[in-house]
């Protein structure tokens, strides 16, 4: 999604983007390194388990705790490292990025989930489930950034984006009801603290 962009952008400048820019790119390490990956062997390999659906939730459930350990994981060491790696690599006229950097590592984790279990939602031919949790997420960052951005400029846009990531958890885990099974999902996602 390229809306955020859009919008520091348009209401903050082009200096405002490129510090944000820069730290979108530096945040979406954890996307890349987890579900990006791990999505393009997951959704062949749900599709071949959608009929046997305990083998499935099972396999779903190993891979959602991974993504969770790791997209975490890298969020919260990017978020650690972020004043270090950006006053003493880039310099400090960089400064700005580190506070972008404390924000959009974490919705990028989530996502991450959000992406593989979107790779399950095709498997299963619900590729709607996908649709509607995208559009949800876009509805919410744009009213969130309107609200947000016009009191903490890009800050309050990078709040939106983890906002709007944090707001589709709901619909994601009742689509992966709908998909896999009431019980089991819900004792998962209790589980794993995500709802």
């Amino acid at each position: 999604m390229e809306a955020d962009k859009f919008l520091v952008s348009r209401y903050f400048g082009p200096t405002s983007l490129g510090f944000y820019s820069l730290a979108a790119k530096i945040a979406s390490i954890p996307r890349v390194i987890s579900s990006e990956l791990v999505a393009r062997v997951a959704m062949p390999m749900f599709a071949k388990m959608q009929n046997d659906r305990e083998k499935l939730r099972r396999t779903y459930q190993t891979v959602e705790t991974g993504m969770i350990c790791v997209a975490g994981g890298i969020a919260v060491t990017v978020a650690i490292l972020a004043y270090p790696t950006v006053h003493f690599i880039l310099g400090a006229k960089w400064a700005p990025v580190v506070g972008f950097l404390f924000i959009l590592p974490f919705s990028e984790a989530i996502r991450s989930v959000t992406i593989v279990g979107g790779e399950l939602f095709y498997a299963c031919d619900r590729p709607h489930f996908r649709f509607y949790l995208n559009i949800l997420r876009f509805v919410t960052l744009l009213i969130a950034a309107w609200f947000l951005g016009q009191r903490y400029g890009g800050i309050g846009i990078a709040v939106a984006v983890l906002v709007s990531n944090m707001a589709v958890i709901p619909y994601y885990y009742w689509a992966m009801k709908r998909t896999m099974g009431q019980k089991e999902v819900a004792q998962f996602a209790t589980a794993t603290g995500t709802v």
